[in-house]
């Protein structure tokens, strides 16, 4: 018995050494993953990349488009002599803005007027006109005929060179009941001119300052 146990144990260890040596690696090879081992053993097979070969790799990212300039929608500036209108148009010339540059008359306001404004016609006036009477106001006058088609038919209560003595005449009204009149202005043109300018660039507005410096009475601002 004791024989037999030494045999056993004497073919164990030998089969162990054979195992650690390689002595089995024909039988292994037809084991789990024999084609997974075998690439892992051919370092022919392994490729180094260059520097440039990994650089060329990589995705080249493009440069941003550049943004639009930002354009300044309406510049104005003025109110100009009529003397200066010429000259600041050859100055402006270079600018080359067609139809983007425009001038306007300046008007400023003329007179303050008190008034009703209409009543829906002709009847409405008359209406009006007998309530006035009945608060005892006896200064009005009916727009018939007024070029403003907007007051045609309103009641004009006063007319002012100044806004404080309209204000005034309305205070009175409002004491006497009268609770429908307001102010009004009437503009009169100035013989000046305001010019505008639009959609300017940041080179353009550039030029215009520029421009603008030469006429230091003339105030640049946004258009209203």
């Amino acid at each position: 018995m004791l024989k037999f146990i030494f045999w056993i144990l004497l073919l164990a260890n030998g089969g162990l050494l054979a195992f650690n040596w390689g002595a089995l690696d024909d039988f292994m090879s037809n084991g789990r993953e024999p084609q997974r081992v075998q690439r892992q053993i051919h370092p022919e097979q392994l490729i180094l990349l260059t520097a440039a070969a990994v650089a060329a790799t990589v995705p080249v990212a493009l440069p941003a488009e550049p943004a639009p300039p930002v354009l300044i929608a309406c510049t104005e500036i003025g109110n100009f002599p009529l003397a200066l209108v010429q000259r600041f148009e050859e100055r402006t010339a270079e600018l080359a803005l067609g139809d983007r540059q425009s001038r306007q008359n300046v008007r400023e306001v003329g007179s303050y007027m008190v008034y009703i404004p209409p009543q829906g016609g002709q009847a409405g006036a008359q209406q009006k006109v007998a309530e006035l009477r009945q608060r005892r106001v006896t200064s009005f006058f009916v727009m018939q005929d007024n070029a403003d088609p907007k007051l045609r038919w309103g009641i004009s209560l006063g007319v002012y060179k100044t806004e404080s003595a309209a204000k005034n005449l309305l205070d009175r009204l409002k004491q006497q009941g009268v609770q429908s009149a307001r102010i009004g202005t009437r503009s009169v043109a100035t013989g000046n001119v305001v010019f505008q300018l639009r959609d300017l660039d940041p080179a353009g507005k550039a030029a215009l300052d520029r421009i603008a410096a030469d006429f230091p009475e003339q105030r640049l601002r946004n258009c209203e």
